[in-house]
């Protein structure tokens, strides 16, 4: 089998993602076995609660990236708009999804609110852990029918602010249908 040298294991701190701890090694190790090394390093510096919160963060960040992967190609959401639904649906705060993909929180608020306008104000709602994540269709017209007035209004709301960044005749239809139904439209 073929050696090589670990000169070092990285181990990250959870409840401080600025603390890294590198710790020398001079072992010589089989590469099978650095992955063991590195479990090994992460036992002796965390506890079994720190651990399993690792583990639940590795199982968000891979979840929200294939999701969010899945999302930017059956939708019309790029590529970080779709992670920051996926994390939303695993329970995240805006501020926690602006953490995790290492941006503002301001940010997500637009990329959220422009997922809103194209997939409807429930694209934002958590998911149950058994529940199955849906594709999401591009609303209809007359899908602010189908909200109270408050969302009515901050639905439009987001189609008229992201009007430039969304399907134009979609987003014309969709603002005219408001018009005609009541909906205070600002232009």
């Amino acid at each position: 089998m073929c050696e090589s040298i670990v000169r070092s294991v990285t181990t990250f701190n959870t409840y401080n993602p600025a603390i890294v701890t590198h710790t020398p090694l001079s072992k010589r190790v089989y590469k099978e076995n650095i992955c063991c090394l590195y479990t090994q390093s992460i036992d002796k510096a965390t506890s079994k609660t720190t651990k399993r919160q690792m583990m639940i963060q590795m199982n968000d960040e891979r979840y929200a990236t294939q999701r969010g992967r899945y999302l930017a190609k059956i939708t019309e959401l790029r590529k970080p708009e779709a992670k920051a639904i996926a994390y939303t649906e695993r329970g995240y705060s805006f501020g926690g999804v602006a953490k995790h993909m290492d941006t503002s929180e301001s940010t997500i608020k637009d990329y959220m609110q422009r997922a809103m306008a194209l997939y409807g104000l429930e694209v934002t709602e958590t998911l149950l852990p058994d529940e199955e994540p849906p594709d999401y269709d591009k609303v209809k017209p007359g899908y602010h029918e189908t909200l109270d007035s408050q969302e009515q209004e901050k639905w439009v709301k987001f189609i008229t602010r992201y009007q430039e960044k969304l399907p134009q005749e979609w987003a014309y239809e969709v603002i005219e249908t408001a018009k005609e139904d009541g909906v205070p439209v600002d232009t």
